[in-house]
């Protein structure tokens, strides 16, 4: 009985390391929605026709009519997910109440989705663009900017591929947002991107990325990494930003609003 016993202590061994392992390898959950976005993340759940879904520590909600299809990465199917979570009031920055304003502290972020195309080999150093915010910001439980509120960006710079070494080179940022009093400027930190002659796309500046282009449905544009950079590149190794794109920008100055 006792060598008997020790031959099964491996395998007790080897059961436990499966429990504490295999558990921290479920994958990340897949949202594809049918403007051609792909968002890597956690599903939360869905109620009342919306999917919440979570991705680079922001909560979003989508209309089921705008899904085209979830995929769970971890066991558990989508119907036995945890219902819709309330989405957490971010972190309120601090707010200058003084004459009725409300200060936006540098650090926040502006969750937006890209309303024009940015593209080198066409854009220039200056060229406008439009985004439309995807999530509001608040201070202290305060909604200093609602959700579809207009922000609009600028061509920090544009290098067509072909013109340094044959890489094509782009820097964008947000510099004014709409308000009930007007437009106010704003100081954003940039996305920029950086391309090569073998078609390949690197993110070299700081800014989070949401999601990216589905190559499935933008043929020869290849999509560079899902949830981590979110310009693409076009057949003739151009870097662009499609509509529809979700991106990231963080305040780099703080913003006072009446």
């Amino acid at each position: 009985m006792k060598n008997l016993s020790l031959r099964f202590i491996p395998i007790l061994i080897l059961a436990m390391l499966v429990a504490v392992i295999v558990p921290s390898l479920s994958l990340a959950d897949t949202l594809t929605l049918k403007d051609g976005q792909v968002l890597k993340g956690t599903f939360i759940g869905k109620e009342g026709g919306k999917y919440t879904f979570e991705a680079l520590g922001n909560t979003l909600e989508f209309d089921e009519g705008a899904v085209q299809s979830l995929d769970i990465g971890d066991t558990p199917p989508a119907s036995e997910a945890q219902p819709a979570k309330t989405e957490p009031t971010p972190t309120a920055p601090a707010a200058a109440s003084a004459g009725g304003s409300v200060t936006v502290s540098a650090g926040t972020g502006l969750l937006v989705k890209m309303q024009s195309t940015v593209v080198t080999g066409k854009a220039k150093k200056g060229d406008p663009f439009i985004t439309v915010l995807e999530k509001p910001v608040t201070v202290e439980g305060k909604t200093v900017f609602a959700k579809g509120t207009k922000v609009y960006g600028r061509v920090g710079e544009a290098v067509a591929a072909g013109r340094v070494r044959g890489q094509a080179k782009l820097i964008i940022h947000l510099d004014e947002i709409e308000t009930g009093s007007g437009i106010v400027a704003i100081n954003t930190q940039s996305h920029e991107y950086q391309g090569a002659k073998s078609g390949t796309l690197r993110k070299v500046a700081i800014g989070a990325a949401i999601g990216s282009i589905d190559d499935n449905k933008k043929g020869a544009q290849k999509g560079a990494a899902y949830g981590g950079v979110v310009a693409v590149m076009t057949p003739g190794n151009q870097i662009a930003v499609n509509p529809g794109t979700l991106m990231e920008f963080i305040l780099s100055a703080p913003v006072k609003v009446k």
